[in-house]
């Protein structure tokens, strides 16, 4: 089946010829249909709420109690499919890319990361009873890879890390004419690594762009890809 062109926002300058990474930007909340996670009665409310519970940023360094073990891979409970059913007044469709709480992916997104990155990123499978006697499987997703520090370009963006008189951070200007925006913004490739996905501190998860290409129309309604550069 062929994969839907991918929806971008933003616009790559004239005069930038470099790789392309991307991140995700919601533009209009109202816009996107109810996240699968909220159609879903889960069979154990218990383990559901625990893997809600997971922090991205610990999953990312691979240390999160409640998701791996102390090597950093999946707990073995987690790799027994969990049971849910489709609510009674859940829509008939749903987002591939779907996050609340949990963020939820289809099958083929699991496989085109997987492809990509093989065992690196973490999928708990559930099982999913549908409304016509039927099941699916979808997968809680928690991005196993990060950095120290963000691959933001400061410099580059013309942002500046001031340390305050209490030991925080402030920026000038602030980020969120990056972060909330769809405004073309530049990387560090050192810090990228040429990892194909992974969560950054400031900016959640980064994608490149051959698993983009791969990923397709994945993303709700009111959510895209913004493009972003990376230092020459």
């Amino acid at each position: 089946m062929a994969v839907k062109p991918v929806v971008c926002r933003g616009v790559v300058p004239d005069h930038y010829r470099g790789p392309l990474y991307y991140r995700r930007l919601i533009f209009n909340f109202r816009a996107g249909k109810k996240p699968l996670e909220r159609m879903l009665s889960f069979e154990d409310r218990a383990l559901k709420q625990r893997l809600a519970n997971v922090s991205f940023p610990r999953a990312a360094w691979r240390n999160a109690p409640e998701l791996c073990d102390a090597n950093g891979e999946l707990l073995p409970e987690l790799r027994t499919p969990l049971k849910a059913k489709m609510q009674a007044s859940a829509n008939r469709s749903w987002d591939e890319f779907s996050a609340h709480s949990l963020v939820l992916v289809s099958a083929r997104i699991r496989d085109v990361i997987e492809a990509i990155a093989p065992s690196v990123h973490y999928f708990v499978p559930i099982d999913v009873a549908d409304h016509d006697g039927g099941n699916f499987r979808v997968y809680a997703f928690y991005c196993g890879v990060t950095r120290p520090d963000t691959a933001l370009a400061m410099e580059a963006n013309g942002i500046t890390r001031m340390v305050l008189a209490n030991g925080g951070q402030t920026f000038e200007p602030p980020l969120n004419c990056i972060t909330q925006s769809d405004r073309f913004a530049y990387l560090d490739p050192a810090v990228l690594a040429g990892a194909p996905l992974l969560y950054d501190p400031m900016l959640a998860m980064l994608f490149s762009h051959e698993l983009v290409e791969q990923l397709g129309d994945c993303m709700p309604k009111g959510e895209a890809f913004v493009p972003m550069g990376l230092l020459g």
